[in-house]
């Protein structure tokens, strides 16, 4: 499926409203761009993801998983905004270390707990050098 997150912001107004004029003043565009929008996501998926009736639309079966993924993927673009701001902000961040097995078994593990003391905001990953043969 090859559709744009404007085109599933789209879906997402017009499966709230259930009603194409109302979801095309909330996303404040054209009802006939709401239309169309609509139905190049249908012709993408191959389904009809609304029921069309005079009161209004309802979401069939493919348009309910359409939805579910939708909104999981607004909830990631979310979490990414915020990871985001908080790298602006300094906070956050990985930091990965590399280390021989001795080092790796105990010297950075203190290091990396004495430091996430310091900034819990950090993620922290150890990795093991091989051995050389």
């Amino acid at each position: 499926m090859n559709v744009s997150l404007r085109q599933l912001e789209v879906f997402m107004a017009v499966a709230a409203h259930r009603n194409v004029t109302r979801a095309a003043a909330a996303l404040g565009i054209t009802q006939p761009a709401v239309t169309r929008t609509i139905a190049e996501v249908e012709g993408e998926v191959g389904l009809a993801l609304f029921e069309r009736s005079p009161r209004g639309m309802a979401l069939t079966e493919a348009g309910r998983v359409v939805e579910r993924r939708a909104r999981g993927i607004r909830t990631e673009l979310r979490l990414a905004g915020e990871e985001l701001a908080a790298l602006r902000g300094g906070k956050g961040g990985r930091l990965v270390f590399g280390a021989t097995p001795v080092a790796a078994a105990d010297l950075v593990p203190l290091a990396a707990a004495r430091l996430l003391r310091s900034r819990p905001d950090l993620s922290v990953q150890i990795i093991q050098a091989r051995r050389r043969r």
